[in-house]
């Protein structure tokens, strides 16, 4: 899961970083200007992958769930510190629906800093696409799925995500649902700290593969030890 940007009314929000890529140089070749040189390079580091390598894994997705309330760690956070959830689009108070736009049928988690919005998480109750992973995540009867997350860069490495987090499950899970479930790509290690402090607990691992331009995808159950593969469109 990766960290996403407040609604397009929001004019101050901040626009979240994409997809983790490779790590170009930036300090400009000596008589090249560098505007010039990136576009040059990913299309000779796309080509070379093409020649040489017709097996490799394009993405990695990493599912966690709780499903014990009693297995949250403590919230033991600021006083100031605290989450609201807020059913429906109708819940949502006007000065979170300015900043933040609530989605039909679904919950939407904000996490305040005294009478200040911090950062917010989705929460889905059925099968749902994720802008974060590009694909649909499945979401069975009574499980709820968060996603879409954001925080404020000021409040990053304070522990707030893993607050928001355990907060959201813990309200849920208290309601009866079965279990909370977090799906993140692989290559996001900051989110998932923040996931596994909060608690959650890695379950499933997702492969996708690319085999002379068809897609294979291998999931990796790891409540049971049991691997898939199929084939994808």
């Amino acid at each position: 899961m990766e960290a996403y940007n407040f609604s397009h009314r929001s004019a101050s929000a901040y626009a979240a970083p994409g997809a983790i890529g490779l790590n170009l140089r930036t300090k400009p070749m000596r008589g090249v200007d560098v505007h010039w040189q990136l576009p040059f390079l990913e299309r000779v580091i796309k080509m070379i992958k093409t020649i040489i390598s017709p097996l490799f894994i394009t993405r990695t997705v990493r599912y966690y769930h709780c499903d014990d309330v009693r297995k949250l760690p403590a919230l033991n956070g600021h006083s100031a510190v605290h989450v609201e959830s807020y059913d429906g689009v109708s819940a949502v108070p006007d000065e979170v629906a300015d900043v933040i736009e609530p989605y039909p049928g679904e919950t939407l988690s904000v996490l305040y800093v005294g009478r200040k919005i911090a950062g917010f998480v989705r929460a889905a109750f059925k099968s749902q696409y994720s802008p974060e992973l590009d694909q649909m995540v499945e979401v069975a009867a009574g499980e709820v799925l968060l996603y879409q997350t954001y925080l404020m860069p000021e409040y990053n490495n304070l522990g707030m995500y893993a607050y928001l987090f355990m907060a959201t499950a813990k309200g849920f899970l208290e309601k009866g649902f079965s279990r909370v479930i977090i799906a993140t790509p692989a290559a996001n290690p900051v989110m998932k700290q923040a996931i596994e402090k909060a608690g959650f607990r890695l379950f499933k691992t997702e492969k996708n593969y690319r085999i002379l331009g068809k897609h294979f995808q291998s999931v990796q159950d790891l409540t049971n030890g049991h691997a898939l593969a199929s084939a994808k469109n």
